[in-house]
């Protein structure tokens, strides 16, 4: 996470079970963020992230990013970007810049005030592998670096990355599947 806590296994996911995390931003000025890294995409390849959100305290507004390489955390570089309103179910605006072109995104209403979130995304040109940013934001379009006011939150759950266009079915990796 980057200014931002997680808090494991606080709420009740999707699945019923008490395995939800909550992110809830602190106060300082920048992006307020959980960052994952997958390796094995290669160039050429489309590929689809998507995780579970519920809105908490604050913000209503969520995005995802699609990267194609680690390093700093720049917003106007080769990555594709979407914006989620979660209080109305839609996506609010999407955008793609350099080797990575956004295939597409969707929110899906999954219940009890969770949607699944997705972005899909081909790289032309993959540096070294993929990286994902789930931004809490203040708005849609713009907003992702901010001061934060110490109490926003979500609760995320189930992220998961696999090569195509589209998200497929959640498949839980701990555990019985």
């Amino acid at each position: 996470t980057t200014n931002a806590s997680a808090l494991d296994n606080y709420g009740i996911a999707p699945d019923g079970a008490q395995t939800a995390d909550l992110l809830v931003e602190d106060t300082a000025t920048g992006f307020h963020q959980i960052v994952q890294a997958y390796t094995g995409p290669t160039s050429g390849e489309t590929w689809t992230y998507s995780v579970f959100v519920k809105r908490g305290n604050g913000s209503r507004h969520f995005a995802l990013r699609l990267r194609d390489s680690f390093g700093t955390v720049v917003v106007n570089d080769n990555n594709a970007f979407v914006y989620f309103d979660l209080d109305t179910g839609t996506v609010s605006s999407s955008s793609d810049v350099g080797d990575v072109t956004l295939v597409g995104s969707n929110i899906e209403d999954a219940g009890n005030g969770w949607y699944r979130c997705s972005i899909s995304g081909y790289i032309s040109n993959l540096v070294a592998s993929y990286m994902v940013n789930n931004f809490m934001t203040t708005s849609a379009g713009s907003g992702i670096s901010y001061a934060g006011d110490g109490f926003s939150s979500m609760l995320v759950w189930g992220m998961q990355m696999e090569e195509g266009s589209f998200p497929t079915s959640y498949i839980a990796t701990a555990g019985s599947t």
